[in-house]
């Protein structure tokens, strides 16, 4: 393993840890998109643990989950109300589960 990939690694679970807290610790003030968020970084986390997805595939793929459930957030707030965490996982898993299969097919996962 080569710097590179240890400092992804802090970075990732850096971010992963101290979102998954805040959301556990301040569950009122937080909103669904966070939780969403949260859930489909540790997905892509542990494909990474699993050796099903390279590191390097974090780089792109966590701000990715954090644009498009809040993308998705922001939208429902406009035309409707404030959706659920649940609705926010389904809607988000047409880009990013796809987003994902990409990426551990990209690095050879499916092998």
């Amino acid at each position: 393993m080569n710097l590179f990939n240890i400092v992804i690694w802090v970075l990732a679970l850096f971010f992963a840890v101290g979102w998954t807290a805040l959301s556990v610790f301040q569950r009122r003030v937080q909103p669904s998109s966070t939780h969403v968020t949260v859930g489909y970084w540790w997905l892509a986390i542990g494909a990474a643990v699993l050796g099903k997805l390279a590191v390097g595939h974090l780089i792109w793929f966590m701000p990715t989950a954090v644009l498009v459930p809040l993308g998705f957030y922001q939208t429902s707030l406009m035309k409707w109300s404030r959706p659920t965490a649940k609705s926010l996982f389904v809607r988000s898993s047409i880009v990013l589960v796809p987003a994902l299969l990409l990426a551990v097919w990209l690095s050879g996962g499916f092998v």
